[in-house]
Parts: C-alpha cells; structure tokens; sequence
C-alpha cells in the first residue's frame, strides 16, 4: 500500500506555509492524485510532498521532495 500527501506552500512574512494539502492512501500501483488551486500573484510558491509504502500496515519506506520555487 502507498500514501502520498502533497503541499502546496507559500513563502510569505520570511517563511514557507502551506496553503493547501492533498493527500491519498490506497493499494499498488492506484494511489495517486491531482488537484488545481488558485493562488494570489506576487509570491512564491513550491510543492512539498510526501510518500510513504507500507507492508502489514508498517511504513517500510519513506520519501519526500520539495520543487523548485515559482513566483507568480
């Protein structure tokens, strides 16, 4: 089984915030997601994300990665 959860981030005030997460859990290999979100102009924003594999309900792996920052 896979879980990802995705972030999407703000920098704002001199730190990063998430705004809005997405996140999904299911069986091999159907768990995925997307998602659309209007964000404000004049700030950066990134993706945080996380995933994480489990065996007998036992996360046995796990990964993250942050994108590259955007202004828009």
């Amino acid at each position: 089984e896979l879980s990802v959860e995705v972030h999407l981030e703000q920098f704002k005030d001199g730190k990063w915030t998430s705004i809005k997460t997405w996140s999904n859990r299911g069986p091999i290999p159907e768990c995925g997601l997307g998602g659309n979100w209007y964000v404000m102009s004049g700030y950066y924003y990134r993706i945080y994300s996380i995933g994480k594999a489990y065996k007998n309900g036992v996360v046995v792996e796990q990964t993250s990665y942050v994108s590259d920052s955007k202004k828009y």
